[in-house]
């Protein structure tokens, strides 16, 4: 299976914070066949090692779940409020296609309304609309979602342009389709460090998988793999590009080392990259799995990503592949033996 192909698999997939399961399994069925063992953890993480000759353990880290809605309240047999669960901006939500999983197993249908503009009165039509004047319409339904149940944006993944894919949740599934291919490349080389994988729950909500995996692998080096912002326009934003390579972070939460390491790498192998000040927390895994136990050494790799949390996320498959290089290639360079 191709890099792209995996991707539009994993981030079609439903997993929001807290029901990440089927996300988890599919990456687990597809993985398994270049690991020499996957596990799904209590937290839910799922756990795969790709063996070397034991001189190390390096973890590659990439969250799996995406922004969502749950049911909050019924308010008549047509109509359903919602509630956002993770970094929703609601202002993106009106005229939104929406799939609602059941926790019965059923899946539903609903589109997130608001009153046509034909009948609001002039003053309302000059103002923006407030969050509790949503509402999900899930008429076209025999059977209706229930209160708790979970909603994710109902839109394909799909290709867009020269080397484009859009769609929701590839923050962060496309750190996911990343580690995959680094999987595939390592079946056919050697390596001396032992590679650990971490799919990681529930980073849009608390960051509690990457924690409670970090102390069960207890990892050397950790190299967290999550989207950043690219062509923003603003000034003070830093000046990250969809094409121009994966972005290293440096700064105070970030490990000098592994920084300069990837760095070289990325010289030594004509591998695309760019560069991605932090100048305090990052806003990822990073800033909770470098805490666990003693400390562990954390790099940060980000995927340039357009419109983050939107269902019109856009990355460039250069970006992926040109990760899967420079993360293929610092393996092999790697021997943390002592």
């Amino acid at each position: 299976m191709k890099l792209e192909e995996f991707l539009k698999l994993v981030a079609n997939e439903f997993g929001p914070g807290g029901y990440e399961q089927r996300v988890v399994e599919l990456i687990k069925k597809n993985i398994s066949k270049y690991s020499d063992s996957v596990k799904i953890d209590k937290s839910g993480n799922l756990i795969a090692i790709k063996r070397g000759n034991g001189k190390g353990k390096l973890l590659l880290e990439a969250h799996v779940d995406e922004i969502g809605l749950v049911v909050s309240k019924i308010v008549s047999q047509d109509y359903i409020r919602i509630h956002m669960v993770g970094g929703v901006d609601f202002k993106i939500l009106p005229g939104q296609r929406l799939r609602i999983f059941g926790r019965d197993g059923k899946i539903y249908r609903g589109v997130v309304g608001m009153l046509a503009p034909h009948l609001q009165k002039s003053t309302e039509r000059n103002k923006a609309i407030e969050y509790d004047e949503l509402f999900v319409d899930v008429s076209m339904n025999v059977e209706k979602p229930k209160i708790g149940d979970m909603a994710v944006f109902d839109v394909p993944t799909s290709e867009f342009g020269d080397g484009l894919i859009t769609g929701k949740a590839l923050d962060n599934r496309s750190s996911c389709a990343v580690i995959f291919e680094v999987f595939k490349s390592l079946s056919k080389i050697k390596h001396e460090v032992d590679v650990y994988a971490l799919f990681s729950v529930k980073e849009e909500t608390s960051g509690i998988g990457a924690t409670t995996g970090g102390y069960a692998i207890e990892p050397d080096v950790a190299i967290i793999l999550d989207v950043t912002h690219a062509d923003v326009k603003d000034p003070t934003a830093p000046d990250i590009k969809l094409g121009y390579g994966p972005a290293l972070g440096f700064g105070p939460t970030v490990d000098k080392e592994i920084f300069s390491d990837l760095k070289k790498i990325a010289l030594d192998n004509n591998i695309a990259y760019q560069l991605e000040p932090l100048p305090g927390r990052s806003g990822t895994d990073a800033d909770n799995l470098q805490l666990v136990k003693k400390g562990i050494k954390t790099g940060l790799v980000s995927i340039p990503l357009k419109y983050m949390h939107t269902p019109v996320e856009i990355v460039s498959l250069k970006d992926l592949k040109e990760t899967v290089r420079l993360l293929t290639s610092y393996i092999i360079s790697l021997n943390l033996e002592g």
